[in-house]
């Protein structure tokens, strides 16, 4: 996925977010090469709950793909 967002369609940034909970998705965000920006406090009302993200982000130059 991101050989095609920076090699094919040349973007600049990529970025993803998952629930604060979610140790699993922030490991595999980690191993992409994507740093945390930050945390969005209670930004998605699910099940009744508002859920804290956490945002990751990485752009074309840290790539080395």
């Amino acid at each position: 996925m991101m050989r095609l967002a920076f090699d094919r369609l040349r973007l600049h940034r990529v970025y993803a977010q998952c629930r604060v909970e979610n140790a699993a998705s922030c490991r595999i965000m980690t191993k992409l090469g994507m740093r945390q920006e930050g945390v969005l406090r209670e930004n998605v009302l699910a099940r009744g709950e508002w859920w804290s993200s956490v945002q990751c982000a990485i752009l074309s130059s840290e790539w080395s793909g």
